[in-house]
């Protein structure tokens, strides 16, 4: 309501010049102090005078040359304009706004909703929920709306469009057509990929991150539905690459719920795919840019493990082709380039926190292989220029036990919940008797060092890293929380206290 209120008050004060100055009604010659006709007057004497209103009009300065009437329309508009944005002003900063519009009709609420007032936004998806709900020609009005700037890239997207659509879908207003167009521009997908590669590697690892596009909501909701990366086939120079998997029916990427994120969160999926090129049907050498190309479709169904369907069956809703040029490198050039910088080394190693190591008390002899038996919680405190890439070490007794490595690409910091663990094969004897040890050395310990040491071969197999910062991020004393649940290791909060590193 207030920024409603503002923009008329601007309105009001454009018109109210306008039409005080009037339309052109007459031309000629006429006396500035009393709008006189003086045509048929000479005037180039030097004491010319007005007959009307004896002034003398020798001077341009004292004539003008057209006579004008003012719009008493327009004032009288502007002078109301003026009252209602009072009257809209009052009440949106005496916070009697909600109590307002509660009294509106619904389609002033919808379209005021659909100019972008909060305060109508706020009151319209009660509306939209309520029993008995809005008119369905109001509905139909708000769907299309929303559909139609979904699927404008130019228009800026606005979480009421996502909340309307959302709130349609749950409630079976969208037919199935529209249910294809909200879910065909609901995703973005990128594609990543080094620009380089060394001649004869053994293969080129690319990246999809599938996140919501045009989609985010007020609030968060379930859709019912799955998401599928599906890759077709890949060619590198003019040498297809076999189809993945069994029949030649390509390969999934990955199967991934699909939710609307509310309006201040964000999810995203990141799939790697690696290429193994033929190199003796490539025919490149080093210097030479060569051609990989991708099919791959995206593909929405409903989901097996949800509750709620959608009339929309299986379909494949986009299929893309992406072509990407890759230099071939010596053989002997690194993937990931490594800098060394000692005061980026001190910038990026002072921005790093990391939470109490949670350890397991107890090691269960039947726990699958994807259970860690410890993890801690990272902290970036600022944004981080530069990736990073680290082999993490958990030191007790003076002994390093290497855990989960680390690589981090570019990021805004300030995030929390990126959980280090380790999650040692169960199958594997030594591994499992080191295991058994560090928990046992742990487990009447208050404390452990954590370090971590750059290797920029860890961020090999992700495309979007190219360089690192050669860093050493020591946490001499970090301390132990022993936990009795292996899903307690993931657990992290905002209030935990976090540990810092010593960067001398």
């Amino acid at each position: 309501m207030i920024p409603f209120g503002w923009l008329i008050v601007v309105i009001a004060l454009l018109i109210f010049p306008i039409a005080l100055r009037g339309r052109r009604v007459a031309t000629g010659q006429f006396c500035r102090a009393c709008r006189f006709d003086l045509h048929g007057l000479t005037i180039s004497e030097d004491q010319s005078k007005c007959p009307e209103c004896g002034d003398v009009v020798v001077e341009e300065s004292a004539r003008r040359t057209s006579l004008r009437k003012s719009s008493f329309s327009g004032i009288v508009t502007s002078i109301v304009l003026i009252l209602i944005a009072s009257g809209l002003l009052i009440i949106g900063y005496s916070g009697a706004a909600p109590r307002v519009y509660a009294q509106f009709p619904d389609f002033l609420i919808v379209h005021l909703a659909m100019l972008g007032d909060d305060d109508a936004t706020n009151e319209l998806v009660p509306r939209l929920l309520s029993q008995p709900p809005i008119s369905d020609s109001l509905w139909d009005h708000l769907i299309q709306n929303s559909l139609n700037a979904q699927a404008d890239q130019d228009q800026d997207w606005e979480p009421i469009y996502g909340e309307i659509l959302a709130i349609a879908r749950s409630s079976q207003r969208l037919t199935e057509t529209q249910s294809e167009h909200y879910f065909t521009n609901a995703l973005s997908t990128e594609f990543v990929m080094r620009e380089s590669i060394p001649m004869g590697y053994s293969e080129i690892t690319t990246k999809f991150l599938t996140k919501p596009g045009r989609i985010h909501a007020i609030n968060n909701d379930e859709t019912g539905k799955i998401v599928k990366i599906n890759v077709l086939s890949t060619k590198v120079g003019d040498a297809p690459v076999q189809a993945y998997g069994s029949n030649n029916e390509g390969m999934s990427l990955g199967t991934y719920q699909f939710s609307v994120p509310a309006q201040n969160s964000i999810w995203s999926f990141a799939s790697s795919l690696k290429i193994e090129p033929e190199w003796s049907q490539v025919g490149s050498k080093v210097g030479d840019t060569i051609q990989v190309r991708v099919d791959y479709q995206v593909v929405i169904e409903n989901s097996p493990y949800g509750s709620n369907p959608m009339p929309l069956g299986p379909a494949i809703l986009s299929e893309f082709s992406i072509t990407r040029d890759v230099v071939v490198k010596d053989p002997e050039s690194p993937l990931v380039e490594l800098i060394q910088d000692a005061q980026r080394s001190t910038q990026v190693c002072e921005n790093f926190n990391i939470s109490p190591l949670r350890v397991i008390r107890e090691l269960d002899p039947d726990r699958q292989q994807w259970m860690p038996i410890l993890g801690m919680t990272l902290r970036l405190k600022d944004k981080l220029e530069t990736p990073t890439a680290f082999r993490v070490y958990v030191v007790v007794d003076g002994k390093e036990y290497e855990i989960n490595p680390h690589a981090q690409e570019s990021s805004k910091g300030g995030f929390y919940g990126t959980i280090l663990s380790w999650r040692p094969d169960p199958e594997n004897p030594e591994m499992l008797e080191q295991t058994k040890e560090l928990i046992q050395k742990l487990s009447i310990s208050s404390e452990a060092a954590v370090v971590f040491r750059t290797d920029p071969t860890i961020a090999n197999s992700n495309p979007a890293i190219g360089q690192v910062i050669e860093t050493l991020v020591m946490f001499p004393s970090v301390p132990i929380q022993l936990v009795d649940q292996y899903q307690e290791i993931w657990n992290s909060t905002n209030r935990m206290e976090w540990v810092s590193p010593d960067c001398d």
